[in-house]
């Protein structure tokens, strides 16, 4: 294409982008209602139809398969930087409220499970 035609092309492209931007900022905006509109419908649909949530389903299974294959290190980078900008008691609070419940249940679990083994070990050497 003509270098002119390109750079209008650009600048129309450019323009048109920060124009829906600015639109679906605004509360008030016709674009954000038809948006909102569309996504509510879209969740109504998906409520009722299995066969369009398994389509969907798959979709992001798939989507999220080849961008991790794609972007692994990426990812990875990402996840361990976050990590690394917690300090230990953030951290923790984290971890704690994502698996308090399992948490609290695998501490009881191998409380029990220490204890029962110290009864078998001392009735083992106690017999024999």
């Amino acid at each position: 294409a003509h270098p002119s035609v390109r750079a209008w092309t650009s600048t129309l492209w450019q323009d048109l982008k920060s124009a829906m931007v600015d639109a679906a900022g605004d509360p008030k905006s016709e674009l954000r209602a038809r948006l909102e509109d569309g996504i509510v419908r879209l969740g109504h649909t998906l409520q009722r139809d299995v066969e369009l949530q398994a389509k969907v389903d798959s979709g992001v299974e798939r989507t999220v398969v080849y961008l991790l294959d794609q972007y692994r290190d990426e990812v990875a980078d990402l996840i361990s930087g976050t990590v690394q900008r917690w300090d230990a008691d953030d951290a923790s609070r984290r971890i704690e409220l994502q698996v308090g419940r399992d948490l609290q249940f695998i501490r009881i679990n191998g409380t029990v499970v220490g204890g029962l083994v110290g009864v078998i070990i001392h009735a083992i050497t106690t017999v024999f």
